[in-house]
Parts: C-alpha cells; sequence; structure tokens
C-alpha cells in the first residue's frame, strides 16, 4: 500500500472535529489516570481491520513530501528572529537546528533561548524576545493557553510567533505542527496497538502534562482513536510523567512498578521516544515478559530497543522537515503574504520497526530529500 499524505489529513480532518468532544467520554474522568473499559466480549472486526489499513501504510515511507510553491514577496536578509525552546529535548534542539539552517539560507539571524516546564523562564523570554523588537519568534515545546497576555502583546507590535510544537486554542498563535500533529501521531500509534493485538490491546499510555499542548492533543487522538476503532475490547490506562522523571532516568523504576500492580497490561504506548530508554532492560531485570513497546521521535537508544526485538516499532517524523515548514510559514508572515498553503498540518511520518530501524551508527531518521534546494527556490534565494 503506498501512503498518501492528503489522504491522512483528510483522515485527520475527520478525527479532529470530533476529539475535543469524546476525549472526556473516551478516557473515563477525562484526565491522565482514567481507564477506559468496555462490556463487550467480541472484537470489533471493522476497526480492527481500519487500524491493520493503517498500520500496513504506516510502515512505508512517504511518497509526497510538500513543499511551497508561491514565491516570497520581501527578502528576509538582516532580520533577526528569535528562537524559545525547551532545552535538553532532541525534537526541539533538531528543530533549532534546521531552523537556524534555514535562517541562514535566507540571510537572516537566529537567537535562541532556552527555558524549563514549570518554571517563570518561559514568560521571562518572551519578554526578552518582546524588547528586542525581531523580525518574529518561534516558540517549540510552549501550548499558547499559558501565554495569552505575552501572545496579545507580540500581536500589538506585529510581531508573529509560529509554534514548533503547540497548536491549541487560548492565543493568537500560528503554527502547523500541534494540536493536529501530537494527535495525528498518537492516533497512529494507537492503530498499531490495535492491529497489533487483533483488537484486544491493554495500554499504559504514558503523558507528560507539562508539556501541555501536545499533551492534550496526543491524548485527544489517541482516545479518539480507540472509542473509533476498539471501544469495547482495549482498555487504556494513562499515566502521568515529569519532565524531572525523566531526565532522571526514573521512568524505567515507574513502569516496572506500574506493571507488577497491573499484570494485563500488555502494551506501552509512550507520548514520545527519549522516555523509552532503559525500560526494556528494567522489566527484564523484574522478569515482566509478553510486554510491547512503541513510541513516536525515536532516538539511538530507542532504536536499538527495536533492532535487540525489545520494543515493536517507533513512529518516525522528519525533524528537518519541521524547522523548514515553520520557517517557510514565518517569513511568509513577515512579509505579508498570504499563509493559506503553508499553514496546514501533516508531516512525513514512517514506523519503524527490525526491518526498517537505521543501522547502528546512523543517528538520524531523515528522508532523502534535499529541503534547501527546494524551500530556498520559493524564498527567492539562489
Amino acid at each position: 500500500m503506498i501512503r498518501k499524505l492528503h489522504a491522512r489529513r483528510h483522515r485527520v480532518a475527520v478525527l479532529a472535529i470530533a476529539i475535543l468532544l469524546t476525549a472526556l467520554t473516551a478516557c473515563g474522568s477525562g484526565g491522565s489516570g482514567g481507564t477506559t473499559t468496555g462490556s463487550a466480549t467480541t472484537v470489533d472486526q471493522a476497526g480492527l481491520a481500519r487500524a491493520e489499513a493503517e498500520y500496513a501504510a504506516l510502515k512505508n515511507p512517504p511518497t509526497n513530501v510538500w513543499v511551497p510553491t508561491e514565491k516570497l514577496s520581501q527578502s528576509m536578509q538582516g532580520k533577526t528572529f528569535y528562537f524559545i525552546y525547551i532545552g535538553g529535548v532532541p525534537a526541539f534542539e533538531q528543530g533549532l537546528q534546521t531552523t537556524t539552517t534555514a535562517n541562514n539560507v535566507v540571510g537572516a539571524k537566529t537567537i535562541a533561548l532556552t527555558f524549563t516546564p514549570g518554571t517563570d523562564q518561559l514568560v521571562s523570554r518572551l519578554n526578552q524576545a518582546l524588547a528586542a523588537k525581531p523580525a518574529g519568534v518561534f516558540i517549540s515545546g510552549a501550548p499558547a493557553s499559558t501565554i495569552t497576555a505575552q501572545l496579545a502583546s507580540f500581536k500589538a507590535a506585529k510581531i508573529p510567533v509560529v509554534s514548533q510544537g503547540v497548536r491549541e486554542k487560548g492565543g493568537d498563535i500560528h503554527g502547523f505542527v500541534g494540536y493536529d500533529w501530537a494527535s495525528t501521531m498518537c492516533a497512529d500509534n494507537a492503530a498499531v496497538a490495535i492491529a497489533d493485538s487483533k483488537g484486544t490491546a491493554n495500554v499504559l499510555q504514558t503523558e507528560f502534562p507539562e508539556i501541555a499542548g501536545i499533551n492534550h492533543g496526543c491524548h485527544a487522538g489517541y482516545a479518539d482513536y480507540m472509542k473509533m476503532n476498539c471501544p469495547a475490547m482495549c482498555k487504556t490506562e494513562y499515566k502521568d510523567f515529569t519532565q524531572a522523571d525523566q531526565f532522571a532516568n526514573k521512568n524505567p523504576q515507574i513502569v516496572t512498578g506500574l506493571l507488577q500492580a497491573r499484570p494485563k497490561i500488555k502494551y506501552i504506548v509512550w507520548q514520545g521516544a527519549n522516555s523509552t530508554p532503559g525500560v526494556a532492560q528494567a522489566l527484564d531485570a523484574a522478569s515482566i515478559t509478553g510486554v510491547t513497546s512503541l513510541s513516536f521521535g525515536g532516538d539511538v537508544k530507542t532504536w536499538a530497543d527495536i533492532r535487540n526485538g525489545k520494543q515493536l516499532g517507533d513512529l518516525a517524523y522528519d525533524l528537518r522537515y519541521i524547522g523548514y515548514r515553520s520557517a517557510d510559514l514565518m517569513y511568509r508572515l513577515v512579509a505579508g503574504d498570504d499563509i493559506s498553503e503553508a499553514d496546514i498540518d501533516n508531516i512525513p511520518t514512517q514506523f519503524l520497526t527490525k526491518e526498517t530501524v537505521p543501522a547502528p551508527g546512523e543517528t538520524s531518521w531523515f528522508l532523502p530529500t534535499d529541503y534547501v534546494s527546494k524551500f530556498r527556490a520559493s524564498w527567492g534565494v539562489s
């Protein structure tokens, strides 16, 4: 099956209408820590068939990658852009690297500032950027609903803000990745769990409330897909994890304790992938067997677990693409150009298994696409 991005966008659009209305009922009490249960004793065959078709499609590399066709009406030469992000997170670090490359291509300057979730650093960084009056500000990992006052100030100053990780209601913020992106990634992993379990998945779904926008979108997308395609036989327990636990590598201990107390759980669906290192080894040490893990946005440690049979797979996405797409959107906002073509939600993904995971020594999953040459043509750069 050849995977088409436009078909996936259509599915996401259909799901998005129902996500916010169904997430609470799909998750029991509506918050992390809830459990979904069902009373039926037969598998939803139609839902299983949809999940199996999605899983089969996800295993193929994407064949259609969007690049802009309309040229910028204004040069970005000499302009300055701020990039504010959560430091130490590989996906955000890659976003900075690629956005910086894009800015270099158009002759613009990048000023990077980090912040720690759960502190007042984000507001401080935004105020610092606002005072500097840059051409625009990129944010990675910050929910708009927590910074509405600051976003209003940027709007008043006519300084566009583009998000690389969160799109949600609650603030004036532009961005092509976020709510639909996060919900789609987690819906994809729900499809994998349903397909792999033949419609009987009992799942531990991890959540990171501190990265609120991604967390909410991921939770809603996963829950909605489960409700639509495995409403009775599949069960999910949602567990909150903290950034502090993640950085202190406490997740293996936490997960081991949970699974020892709940032996019926046979799947772990990670919200992200940099949470997984050491979990497989901890489960082995505790003699916990028959548990299947899957994630998205994996790194070399995740891929090693996949190659060694410790994890089923990882939904990989081309991190460079996020940087170039968001840069293109920013430039069009600064130039006052139409953004209807650029401001859309899709991202090239592939579910990597033991057969397709990058070989030892490789550090990134990238499509064989020269984004610089493709994007620079529309940016008017030779």
